[in-house]
């Protein structure tokens, strides 16, 4: 493999010989033919969208659900003959 290195000549300017030229293409060439990462990154996408969208899920059904749990605690309070209250804080209370 040709040397890829740069050599200073002065002490602004950067002189690169043909063949560290040639060393440089090549080595960027197969930087961006090389996929040997390519399925892992894929793999990584799928699980972050997979994240997100139960995120989204669980955050748009976050007030239903709750609702639906108050709901249900009302319905067992009144059948056993109590009053239901939901506090401010979002707990509830059977008060007999």
């Amino acid at each position: 493999m040709p040397n890829i290195g740069l050599r200073l000549r002065s002490p602004y300017f950067f002189v690169v010989s043909s063949m560290e030229l040639e060393g440089a293409v090549f080595v960027v060439m197969n930087f961006i033919n090389d996929d040997r990462g390519a399925t892992a990154i894929e793999y990584a996408l799928v699980a972050t969208l997979v994240a997100l969208a139960g995120i989204i899920a669980f955050t748009a059904l976050g007030g239903t659900i709750s609702s639906s749990f108050a709901n249900i605690s009302l319905d067992f309070c009144e059948a056993v003959g109590g009053d239901f209250a939901l506090t401010a804080d979002g707990t509830d209370s059977c008060a007999f």
